[in-house]
């Protein structure tokens, strides 16, 4: 299933990786929405990313890559 909804409360994050594979599936939203601690959102598909050098493991780091493939 592709589409449909999510919702993630505090303390369910991960820590932030360290590195990230070459390829990884990306959930793609078009509506996300935080009610305090509590965020949710919708999914719309799952795309295929190559990802870009120069990852950093810190939000101020974009981390960009390309679609190579859309899923659903």
């Amino acid at each position: 299933m592709c589409s449909g909804t999510w919702s993630a409360g505090p303390g369910e994050s991960s820590h932030p990786p360290t590195s990230v594979p070459a390829f990884t599936a990306v959930l793609v939203t078009s509506s996300v929405s935080a009610d305090g601690p509590q965020v949710e959102g919708n999914s719309i598909h799952v795309d295929i990313v190559q990802t870009s050098s120069g990852y950093a493991p810190d939000p101020g780091n974009a981390g960009t890559g390309t679609v190579l493939f859309q899923a659903c």
